[in-house]
């Protein structure tokens, strides 16, 4: 199933609310809104045995 991109921007759209909603827990940021600097760290190379 392929969605266009006017779907993709609905659907986001309308969850907004409840992103923003969980963005932050008694005033202690989530990573619901988050600018994710340093939350994911991608390897060029992953050493997949010690994996």
């Amino acid at each position: 199933m392929t969605l266009s991109e006017s779907a993709i921007r609905e659907h986001y759209r309308r969850a907004k609310p409840v992103y923003e909603a969980l963005a932050t827990v008694k005033n202690y940021p989530t990573i619901g809104l988050n600018d994710f600097v340093g939350w994911y760290i991608k390897r060029d190379h992953d050493d997949v045995e010690a994996i």
